[in-house]
């Protein structure tokens, strides 16, 4: 009889903590964030075609590797000496500089520009974007993205930085505005940039 009464005081138990923890609100899951952007530093752009290079400086430091611009250009144009020509580059240089950084991925080079949930991925996994553009005047540039936000009326933004010297450091545009716009266009990308 012992043995039936402890069973029902058991089952009486579990029924009535069952019942309790019914009554307990479950925590909610997080929800994605709706925006995301990292604490990135953009270089001032050191020689008149160094965009190229003071995007990829800022986001070797970004990622934690000590570099200067002239030690950055030096790798992607394979010069050395104790400067480095003030001439363009290209994406396909810069992810040639983060391989000879050591960079177990030194990038994606596309030739287009990224979607904006691509935009998401990329800085949701730490990685700032660099970005080439093409001025509507003739000339290209380079930039780097580096946050993104989704707002309440379902439009899409971009965080964008631009190394050259007297332009806005920082910049927030829609993403579609930053795609194509009257001043210029996105046309090349470095994606997937990772030490």
């Amino acid at each position: 009889m012992n043995t039936l009464r402890s069973r029902a005081l058991l089952a009486s138990a579990a029924a009535l903590s069952g019942l309790l923890l019914s009554q307990v609100p479950a925590a909610a899951e997080p929800a994605a964030s709706p925006a995301g952007s990292l604490d990135f530093d953009m270089q001032v752009q050191q020689k008149s075609n160094w965009c190229w290079a003071a995007a990829g400086t800022s986001i070797a430091v970004y990622h934690g590797t000590s570099v200067s611009q002239t030690r950055f250009c030096q790798l992607a144009h394979d010069e050395s000496g104790s400067g480095c020509y003030n001439d363009q580059g290209n994406l396909g240089e810069v992810r040639w500089a983060f391989d000879q950084l050591g960079y177990s991925a030194p990038g994606n080079y596309l030739s287009n520009y990224l979607n904006f949930g691509s935009i998401q991925g990329q800085i949701d996994r730490d990685q700032p974007i660099e970005t080439r553009i093409l001025w509507s005047s003739g000339g290209g540039h380079m930039h780097a993205i580096y946050g993104y936000n989704l707002d309440s009326g379902g439009r899409q933004w971009v965080d964008w930085a631009d190394p050259w010297g007297s332009n806005p450091r920082y910049n927030r545009s829609t993403y579609r505005n930053y795609v194509d716009n009257s001043e210029f266009s996105w046309t090349h990308t470095l994606t997937g940039i990772a030490r």
